[in-house]
């Protein structure tokens, strides 16, 4: 990873699910991990200068990662395809942790994100003509989200 004053470059980022062994994928783009709160306007009786603004809870935003398309199978790929393929129209939400990983496949930030359940696959434009790699997008959408702190080296 490339850290110049503290700022994180990614060099790539992967994705754990609860209750599997080891890293589920590896993936080159990611967004959509954020939260927030929205305001609801309340007006109190005789007040009529302002309105309070109240927090509530906001809706959790979707979560896109992107990979080049892969010709093997795993846990990962099994819950994308029992979810969007199955017939049962059963959901099976999942956590996750997403990890941005340095130079020396050593996480540098984590998040975890609570009851994630895949939303959508999508495979890119595909051109064998062009000789470029074919590139899926994964979307989850999930409850909540919380950003892991990992000790950094002092010596680093």
């Amino acid at each position: 990873m490339t850290d110049i004053q503290g700022i994180a470059a990614g060099f790539r980022f992967t994705l754990s699910i609860a209750g599997e062994d080891g890293m589920q994928g590896s993936f080159s783009d990611v967004s959509g991990l954020r939260a927030d709160i929205e305001a609801v306007e309340a007006q109190e009786g005789s007040e009529n200068r302002f309105k309070h603004r109240l927090p509530k809870p906001g809706r959790g935003p979707t979560l896109i990662m992107k990979r080049g398309v892969l010709t093997r199978s795993g846990p990962l790929v099994a819950w994308l395809r029992d979810t969007l393929e199955g017939q049962s129209g059963q959901f099976s939400p999942k956590d996750l942790t997403v990890s941005l990983m340095d130079m020396a496949q050593a996480p540098t930030m984590q998040w975890t994100i609570s009851r994630a359940s895949p939303l959508k696959w999508t495979l890119g434009r595909w051109d064998d003509r062009t000789g470029e790699v074919a590139v899926e997008a994964v979307a989850f959408v999930y409850n909540d989200i919380r950003r892991v702190l990992i000790p950094r080296d002092p010596a680093s």
